[in-house]
């Protein structure tokens, strides 16, 4: 039998076995975790250039699609216009006016001249006429008396005046119109009406107070380079 001795020498040896195991394994756990650690820390770091990079990337891309979204949106948008409106005829006193033709198809639509709208851009202006009436009278910026229709013949004998109303939208103001009376072909008086908002009601008038105002009476609406951009007529008997 073994003495109590070597027992317990043996166990000794034993325990000191299974320490060295026991830290040797703790040392090994330890290493483990730090390369564990080490490269969870390395993929994150990786992982957040990446997103960096791509973020960075599709933000350029993102403000490339918007600039050239807007660049879509905002461009002018060009017009192609009908061979017949596309043309245009110089006046005598060279003055820019719509050709026979568009009204011509104005008519064949039953549009009349008083209804059509003009529209005409320059360098410097965009202006359309809304609205254009021959009247005898103005109240509140409205003309009066068109239940019948715009007024075409005046009365020296009842009416005290003949007014030219015209209703402009301007995307560009100030600006100016002008107003060219004409009687039975000549020249007599050129109104300047000032535009000072997006959207004007203006008008100029004649005075029917003796019979040298009798006669076929034309009115041009036109802009400062000469672009007419509308004309009406009324008689005055």
């Amino acid at each position: 039998m073994m003495k109590k001795e070597e027992i317990d020498q043996r166990d000794l040896e034993l325990l000191k076995k299974i320490d060295k195991i026991r830290k040797k394994n703790i040392a090994t756990a330890k290493k483990t975790t730090q390369k564990i650690i080490i490269f969870t820390s390395t993929l994150i770091i990786v992982i957040l250039l990446l997103y960096v990079v791509a973020k960075k990337n599709g933000t350029e891309s993102d403000n490339l699609t918007f600039q050239k979204k807007t660049d879509r949106s905002f461009a002018p948008e060009k017009k192609i216009l009908p061979v017949a409106t596309a043309v245009q005829k110089k006046s005598a006193d060279n003055k820019t006016v719509a050709p026979a033709s568009t009204i011509a198809l104005a008519d064949k639509a039953g549009i009349t001249t008083e209804n059509i709208k003009a529209e005409i851009k320059t360098k410097k202006i965009l202006l359309r006429i809304a609205g254009c009436f021959i009247c005898s009278d103005i109240k509140d910026k409205t003309p009066q008396g068109l239940k019948k229709g715009p007024k075409k013949i005046f009365y020296i004998t009842q009416d005290k005046s003949a007014f030219v109303w015209t209703e402009i939208r301007a995307e560009s103001f100030p600006a100016i119109i002008y107003h060219t009376y004409y009687l039975n072909g000549e020249k007599k008086y050129t109104v300047p009406l000032k535009i000072k908002y997006c959207r004007m009601r203006t008008w100029s008038k004649i005075t029917l107070n003796n019979e040298t105002k009798a006669g076929l009476w034309k009115v041009e609406i036109s802009l400062e380079d000469g672009t007419i951009l509308k004309q009406v007529e009324f008689e005055v008997i």
